[in-house]
């Protein structure tokens, strides 16, 4: 289980895994994610590329969106933390991007390291630079 909770109160918790294993290749973590929103949720963090599949990652990006739509708080993604764009579970920004649009989230979602934007082929550097809103 991805998040297992030592101690929770309304104050503090303590987790004995890291929150970054990812929630679909880590049965139960989506229920202690939730709950740790109730109790005392601030932010909503993901780091999708610890999905197995990319269908899984994009699956986490939305979920992380989701909540935080439904709990009204802002949503913080580890995302595209690589050094080349070969596997498609690095190169999540576009679809974060056209997702946060979506649910209204504009000015509400950070992506942090994202590397891989420097490391873009030819094709999808191309691709970003003519991105606009669907």
């Amino acid at each position: 289980m991805a998040w297992h909770v030592n101690s929770l109160t309304s104050s503090t918790f303590r987790w004995r895994h890291s929150p970054q294993e990812g929630l679909f290749c880590r049965p139960g973590a989506m229920p202690l994610l939730r709950e740790a929103l109730e109790i005392t949720g601030t932010v909503v963090g993901g780091c999708p590329y610890a999905e197995d599949s990319l269908r899984d990652a994009q699956r986490h990006v939305d979920a992380i969106l989701d909540l935080a739509v439904e709990f009204e708080i802002p949503a913080d993604l580890h995302l595209d933390l690589a050094n080349d764009d070969s596997d498609a579970r690095f190169t999540l920004a576009e679809y974060v991007a056209h997702h946060t649009v979506a649910r209204g989230l504009e000015g509400r979602v950070a992506i942090g390291h994202v590397t891989t934007l420097a490391a873009l082929s030819p094709r999808l550097e191309a691709e970003y630079s003519t991105l606009s809103p669907p």
